[in-house]
């Protein structure tokens, strides 16, 4: 006997090809192994580099970087992570010291 009225709203027409009630959740641990192990990895490395905040409220994603020669645009650039990466430092980041000419200017921000 099969569990179908799970509310998933998935047809599981192929007995041979049945994932379950609830999905991967259901499947046998050989598939879950993979994306479990690559999304825990990804999350400690996450929290290792400090790029972590907490919220209350809905789930927003937030991408804050700090440099010190930031264009005042840059986040209106469609590769703005990518620059922002390897022009700066990430959210909890250390930014190295500023090297060359006006050692007092302050880094810029882009969020």
């Amino acid at each position: 006997m099969r569990l179908s009225d799970a509310h998933t709203g998935f047809s599981d027409n192929e007995e041979f090809n049945y994932t379950g009630a609830h999905g991967a959740v259901d499947s046998t641990a050989k598939k879950r192994q993979p994306g479990i192990h690559t999304v825990r990895a990804a999350i400690f490395d996450t929290l290792q580099r400090k790029e972590t905040f907490g919220t209350s409220g809905p789930l927003i994603r937030v991408r804050f970087f700090g440099g010190w020669d930031y264009p005042k645009d840059l986040v209106k650039d469609k590769e703005f992570v990518k620059k922002a990466y390897a022009g700066g430092v990430p959210m909890g980041g250390d930014l190295p010291a500023r090297k060359g000419k006006n050692l007092a200017k302050a880094p810029s921000f882009a969020v």
